[in-house]
Formats: C-alpha cells, sequence, structure tokens
C-alpha cells in the first residue's frame, strides 16, 4: 500500500478551523468540543514544523534539499537572502524530510518525487493557521518568542510579499504547483491580513511584534500590488458586468483548430476575485457586524467587485456556466511542470549511494533535487544543458497552451457554489 505522509496545509487549516470554532464556541458548542477532543496535542505540529523546514543553507542534508522545480521559481529570493548574509527556514508541504524518506519510504510512505518542495497556497495557508491560533487564544502568544518558529513565520511570509510582488517569479506553474487558481492564492494570503487588521482595529495592538511585521508585509503585497493584477484581468461582458477566467479557461480547440469559449471556470474563479478584493480591503466591524471598506479603497475596486457580483448574480444559477474549477491539481501539469528537466545537483538513492546512470529517468527509489546553494554560474550553465533529453523550460506558457496540459481534479462539487455564496453574502455585508 501507498500513502504519502501528512501535509502542513491540512494541518495548519485544520487549526484555523478549530480556531474559529473556538472563537464561536457559544454557536457551535459540540462542534467546537469535538474539534478539541480531536487536536489534544498542538505542541507536535510545531515540533514537526521546526523540524522539516525547508533550510537551504544548512548543513544538514535531510533539510537543506529541495524540489528541482521549486528551486528553479525560488532561486532569486534565496540568493538575495544568501548575498544580504540572512539565514532562511521555510514551509515546506510534506511534513517529511530524507532522513524520514529513508526510514518510512519503504513502508509506502513517502513525498511524492521523494522529496519536498514549496508551495506558495500551503505557506500561506500555514501562516494563516499559525495567526489564527494565537489571535483566537488556542496557542499562547509565547509561541513565537521561540526564535525558530518566528523565524519560520517571518521568512515565509517574506516569501508570500515578494512572490506576489514579483509575479511568482514569473512561473505560477511552479510556485502554485498544487493550487493552480492565483485568484484562490490571492484570498487565502488575503485571510490572514483581515484577521489581523480586525485585531488592530478592535484592541490597537497584536499579540506578537511579528505579527504585525507579516501583517504590513501582507498589507503591501495585496493592497499595494495584487488588487491592482486583479482589476487588470477582469474581462468586461457589458457596461456594468465583468468575470473573470483562470486555470481551465478556454484552452479547448474543435478538431479544426478553432477556439472553444466554455468558460469552464468562469463561475469560480469571479467568485475568487470577488473574495479576494473584499477581503483584503475590508476589516469586520465588530459593533455594526459588517465589513466595512478601507478609507483607503481604489474606486476601480469597488466598481470591480459590484460589476463581478452583478455577473454572479444573472450566471451563477442560469445553466450557461458549468461549475467546474480546479481547486487542487497534481504537482505535473504537463512537460514544464515535470521536475526531470530542471537541474540538479542531488542524484541518489535512498541509501545514499550517488546514481551515475543519468540516461534513464530516475527510479522510484531515487532523490533528485538541489542541495544547499549552488553558484548562480553553475545552475545558468546547466539551464544551457539537456536533463533526461530535454532543455529546461525556463517559461510560464500559459496552463491551457499546447505545450503545457493541464491535468487536475476538476470539480462539480458544491465548492464552487460555496465560493460563490461567500462573495456574494460578503458584498451584501459590505453595503
Amino acid at each position: 500500500m501507498y500513502d504519502f505522509p501528512s501535509d502542513f496545509d491540512c494541518t495548519f487549516v485544520n487549526i484555523g478551523m478549530g480556531a474559529l470554532l473556538i472563537d464561536m464556541v457559544t454557536k457551535f458548542p459540540e462542534s467546537s468540543s469535538f474539534w478539541t477532543n480531536g487536536n489534544s496535542n498542538l505542541t507536535s505540529v510545531f515540533q514537526e514544523l521546526k523540524r522539516v523546514a525547508y533550510r537551504p543553507f544548512s548543513t544538514d542534508r535531510s533539510v537543506n534539499s529541495i524540489d528541482t522545480r521549486s528551486f528553479f521559481y525560488l532561486r532569486q529570493f534565496l540568493q538575495d537572502a544568501d548575498s544580504n548574509g540572512n539565514d532562511l527556514a521555510l514551509i515546506s508541504s510534506w511534513v517529511q524530510n530524507l532522513e524520514d524518506l529513508r526510514r518510512d519510504g519503504g513502508k509506502g510512505n513517502e513525498m511524492p518525487f521523494n522529496i519536498n518542495n514549496i508551495d506558495l497556497v500551503v505557506v500561506a495557508n500555514s501562516i494563516y493557521g499559525i495567526s489564527l491560533c494565537i489571535l483566537k487564544g488556542l496557542c499562547e502568544s509565547t509561541l513565537l518568542d521561540d526564535a525558530e518558529i518566528e523565524q519560520i513565520y517571518l521568512n515565509s511570509s517574506t516569501l508570500i510579499n515578494y512572490e506576489i510582488k514579483t509575479n511568482f517569479s514569473d512561473r505560477p506553474d511552479l510556485a502554485l504547483v498544487y493550487y493552480p487558481s492565483e485568484f484562490q492564492f490571492y484570498w487565502f494570503v488575503a485571510r490572514t491580513l483581515a484577521q489581523l487588521e480586525r485585531r488592530v482595529k478592535t484592541e490597537g495592538v497584536l499579540p506578537h511584534p511579528a505579527m504585525d511585521t507579516v501583517r504590513l508585509l501582507f498589507r503591501d503585497a495585496l493592497r499595494g500590488h495584487a488588487h491592482g493584477v486583479i482589476t487588470n484581468k477582469a474581462i468586461p461582458d457589458s457596461s456594468d458586468k465583468v468575470y473573470f477566467d483562470d486555470f481551465l479557461g478556454n484552452g479547448d480547440t474543435s478538431w479544426t483548430g478553432k477556439p472553444l469559449i466554455r468558460g469552464e471556470d468562469r463561475i469560480f474563479t469571479t467568485s475568487m476575485a470577488v473574495n479576494a478584493l473584499i477581503t483584503m480591503w475590508t476589516v469586520f466591524d465588530d459593533s455594526t457586524q459588517k465589513l466595512v471598506w478601507d478609507g483607503s479603497t481604489p474606486p476601480l475596486v469597488k466598481d470591480t467587485v459590484m460589476q463581478s457580483v452583478n455577473w454572479l448574480n444573472d450566471n451563477v444559477l442560469s445553466g450557461r456556466y458549468k461549475p467546474w474549477n480546479a481547486m487542487f491539481s497534481g504537482s505535473v501539469k504537463g512537460i514544464p511542470t515535470l521536475g526531470y528537466w530542471y537541474p540538479m545537483n542531488r542524484h541518489e538513492f535512498w541509501n545514499g549511494t550517488n546514481v551515475t546512470n543519468t540516461q534513464g529517468y530516475p527510479g522510484f527509489q531515487t532523490i533528485f533535487g538541489i542541495e544547499g546553494m549552488p553558484s548562480e554560474s553553475w545552475y545558468n550553465d546547466e539551464l544551457q544543458k539537456k536533463h533526461f533529453g530535454f532543455y529546461t523550460p525556463e517559461q510560464f506558457h500559459g496552463y491551457n497552451s499546447d505545450i503545457e496540459l493541464p491535468f487536475s481534479f476538476v470539480s462539480s462539487d458544491p465548492y464552487t457554489y460555496a465560493s460563490t455564496m461567500l462573495a456574494l453574502a460578503s458584498y451584501i455585508d459590505t453595503v
């Protein structure tokens, strides 16, 4: 039997949900009690977070190596830190390091491709879980007095800020390796900002200085950059309606090669755009129980939200569009997202023996990735070479191009409608 190890994505989303249940214990006493009884050892989560965090400048070979695809988009961020003499510890996707892999892999418990990676949605959801754990009293604020936890929290938030402002280092297919929708990612980040802003509004101060640093990092990234990216991608439908397309989009063609405009994820993506814009520019007012637009909200943001809601009201139940979405995907979406094609300086069997035959594809029980911080000149030289018969795909060609064919868990489940209802309800709360 084959199974994946635990991951920090589900782990911290679960903690975030538990924190909200604790906060609303009077409304949901049974659910809150059920969650608390099933999650009695949160300390273990943070111990594991420290144990398996990606540390590119460490000499510990069990945590200083990363998926070749992650390194490709991360490398400028890592190089900047290295040049400035800053150590780094980043939230990884899987609760497993290479030492664990060697011990447990033979039992069927192993990371995909046998190496950890950095998915920005996983990072964003982890920051959300940590923040809510403290804000809602599920964790003590002294959690961030632990120097390692504080470093991971701040380094990972700085990474989010950097990647938003650089358009995911121009490789959203690698930076959002499991969650391909960038609109969904913006909303996940905005959820943390909204909760931090709410606490500042009600109490004037956050429980820990590191949390204020994260608040300012996310304000800068979302209100200073991401909102413009979103509004610029709005597609006019009429004088008072706009919509958005994203991962699934309109990449299909007829048998004659004519583009087929299906709008396959249009309902979901438009809903996510509304959720993201509202969440990054409003704060919940506890006295009125409504969302309040920040006084500096650009008029274009409000107009885009209103026109998107108009479009959703007309179309969400019309039957003109299917409620499909690509909320989650496999980490491979065509040739450009295969890790084999990217430079690697670590290629070995699980037992540590180097693999000398590089003509065939890596086997199931081999590790291939980037260890440490190789020189920029070495990496650039490697980009000019073929890896297992292919040159490194250095540019993002689009999920729906003839080069990158999407493979994803496309769903028509209630998540699409749930995200739409949330967007509509949030909009009503601002009126």
